[in-house]
């Protein structure tokens, strides 16, 4: 999957769901308030990671990070008349 979406898209994340486990995800090292599931919709640019706790033997750990980057909508770079003749140049 590509951690790449255009503005107002999503990046999809995912761990494997297991038994007596729990997750919790974070965008740049901050915890996301409750997304708590194995998997997240990142629709904001940032470096996310998941810790997943074992809850039976009580030992966690945390995911490498994951640079999401959201593309911003292209902007003209030109103006063009609201009121121009087909003759007349722009």
């Amino acid at each position: 999957a590509s951690n790449t979406a255009c503005q107002g898209g999503q990046v999809n994340l995912s761990v494997s769901s297991l038994a007596n486990h729990t997750y919790q995800w974070k965008r740049d090292g901050a915890d996301i308030t409750g997304q708590t599931a194995a998997t997240h919709s990142a629709t904001v640019e940032g470096t996310y990671t998941v810790t997943i706790t074992n809850t039976a033997i009580g030992c966690s750990g945390t995911t490498q990070g994951l640079a999401v980057k959201i593309l911003s909508a292209p902007v003209p770079g030109f103006d063009v008349k609201q009121n121009a003749c087909v003759t007349e140049p722009l």
